[in-house]
C-alpha cells in the first residue's frame, strides 16, 4: 500500500525541503501542496476575512514549496492538491511548473 501526504505550507511550518526528506525517510510515496494564491478582501457572502485562518494569510506558493521538496528528495512524487489555474497568470504558472520539473535532485 502506498501513502501520500498533503500539507498547506506556511512560513510557520516545517520547511518544505525538510518535510520532503522526513516523508521520504519514513516511506511515504508522495506529497501534495494546495495552491491558494488569491485571498479576497470580501467573500461573496460579504463576510469580512479578518478572521481568516492564519495559514491562508501566511501560505507559501505551492510551486516554490514543491521545488524545495524536489531538490531535497530523490524518490518522493510531488504535485499540487489543488491548482487554481484560472486565478493564475499563465506565463508565471508555466515558468513555475518548468522550474519544478526541470531540475532533478542532486545525488
Amino acid at each position: 500500500m502506498k501513502f501520500g501526504f498533503i500539507m498547506f505550507p506556511t512560513q510557520d511550518a516545517i520547511p518544505p525541503g525538510d518535510l520532503g526528506v522526513l516523508l521520504e525517510n519514513r516511506g511515504f510515496e508522495s506529497v501534495f501542496m494546495p495552491d491558494h494564491t488569491h485571498i479576497p478582501a470580501i467573500t461573496p457572502e460579504r463576510y469580512d476575512v479578518m478572521n481568516l485562518a492564519p495559514e491562508f494569510k501566511k501560505g507559501m506558493d505551492a510551486f516554490v514549496a514543491l521545488g524545495a521538496i524536489a531538490q531535497a528528495t530523490t524518490t518522493l512524487q510531488i504535485g499540487t492538491a489543488v491548482l487554481l489555474v484560472t486565478e493564475r497568470d499563465p506565463i508565471i504558472t508555466a515558468k513555475e511548473v518548468a522550474s519544478v520539473t526541470c531540475c532533478p535532485a542532486a545525488g
